[in-house]
């Protein structure tokens, strides 16, 4: 995503590629947390659950996806895999 207004379309791909989550977690952001993103989640019966703000779970969470993205990218380059497929590693 580019911009915050893609949060909506990103979830409804999300959804419509997976299938609907019994609850997200997010961490807050307006776009995530109101408006269209919001009532589309309420719509699919989705929980939209929210992290307290200032918390230390919320930046142990980033850091730990981001330990987890950096070891798929190093795994991809080793094994001089294509990026495409940097999900089916990280599974």
């Amino acid at each position: 995503m580019k911009k915050e207004s893609e949060v909506p379309k990103a979830v409804k791909g999300f959804t419509k590629a997976i299938r609907a989550p019994d609850a997200i977690i997010c961490d807050g952001a307006r776009a995530q947390v109101m408006g269209d993103t919001k009532a589309f989640l309420d719509k699919i019966g989705t929980t939209l659950r929210q992290l307290e703000r200032n918390t230390p779970w919320s930046n142990t969470a980033e850091l730990y996806v981001g330990l987890v993205k950096e070891a798929v990218r190093k795994d991809l380059k080793q094994s001089n895999c294509p990026l495409v497929l940097w999900d089916y590693c990280a599974e």
